[in-house]
């Protein structure tokens, strides 16, 4: 019976041979009907070859760039993410810079103070403190970020590393150092 099949010979190693027995035997197939199942689904397994004009190419080439589109427009959408939370974050830490002033205690709401001189109480006077003026420009990171020519979230991440100092002075257009203060969510400069 004539065929348009190519005949194959091939000697293999005992144990791979055994192994082939054993798949045609569970299989119930002759060795030519095994040996093509097997070559057929590993051969499906491997990424077709090119054809001669490039469609295959062109087909993964196109994939490739609508996945690159897809990745650049998730990025731009993360970079908004961070600036929104950055602003977000920058308004519920915010305190408004106002001077602070220290109000004396009304002379009937004194507590008495004590004198070690007198080994006992004063006369009830309370002396009025006076008024603490913070002074200086005082940033708030958007501030802070708009100065140095950076992202919100940039200023953010590095607000409270060790070299903050060092990096903000070489991003600052007069080469000022800026620090951090946590309690008032605010950047004063170090030097002039």
């Amino acid at each position: 019976m004539a065929t348009d099949n190519q005949r194959l010979v091939s000697s293999l190693p005992s144990d791979l041979y055994e192994r082939f027995k054993q798949f045609c035997d569970e299989q119930q197939m002759k060795s030519s009907e095994a040996l093509q199942k097997i070559l057929t689904e590993y051969f499906s397994m491997l990424p077709t070859t090119v054809s001669e004009n490039g469609t295959n190419r062109e087909t993964r080439l196109a994939s490739i760039e609508k996945k690159l589109e897809i990745l650049d427009s998730l990025t731009q959408r993360i970079s908004a993410l961070e600036n929104s939370f950055a602003e977000m974050h920058e308004q519920i830490h915010v305190h408004p810079s106002v001077e602070v002033e220290e109000t004396p205690l009304e002379e009937e709401e004194s507590v008495p103070e004590l004198h070690p001189e007198t080994n006992g109480v004063s006369n009830g006077t309370h002396s009025q403190s006076p008024t603490v003026e913070v002074s200086g420009p005082r940033y708030t990171i958007a501030e802070l970020a708009e100065r140095l020519g950076v992202n919100k979230t940039t200023v953010s991440r590095n607000k409270n590393k060790d070299n903050f100092e060092e990096w903000s002075s070489g991003r600052d257009p007069e080469g000022i150092s800026w620090e951090y203060r946590e309690e008032e969510q605010l950047f004063y400069p170090l030097n002039s």
